[in-house]
């Protein structure tokens, strides 16, 4: 159980990890930006956008964060799911005895997959963005 001792990083261990986690906490928030880029492809003012992205984001936290079933099958597509994915950099695998070992992460798989689903969104955002906008008449 995770929260039956706490661990101690050492000095050299975290550096790396605060590195790694801005690095993946960058990647979450490119991934707001793309989808407020996208949102702001079918605005005429500036405001629509900025409400409409916060609005996704609280919705979409909301749906990861509630515990019903036909929503489980949605949660882990939702890029919002995946935004906490920084938090892995520090959970640090541990010996039997609970002392902490220096420069592991308990579950890598998931800080990878977390990241692969963030950049799939953005790719999608800016993507659909550019294909939005090529078909608009921005003269009139």
């Amino acid at each position: 159980m995770k929260s039956s001792y706490v661990v101690l990083l050492k000095e050299n261990d975290v550096f790396w990890r605060y590195v790694g986690a801005f690095g993946f906490a960058a990647l979450a928030m490119t991934t707001v930006a793309a989808l407020g880029f996208f949102l702001s492809v079918f605005a005429e003012n500036s405001i629509g956008p900025i409400v409409a992205t916060m609005s996704v984001i609280i919705f979409f936290t909301i749906l990861s964060t509630m515990n019903i079933p036909i929503f489980n099958l949605v949660k882990p597509y939702l890029f919002t799911t995946h935004m906490i994915g920084w938090k892995e950099f520090f959970d640090i695998q541990v010996t039997d005895t609970n002392e902490a070992i220096v420069g592991s992460i308990q579950y890598p798989e998931r800080i990878i997959n977390s990241a692969l689903v963030l950049f799939i969104h953005i790719i999608l955002f800016v993507a659909a963005a550019i294909v939005v906008f090529r078909k608009k008449d921005v003269l009139s």
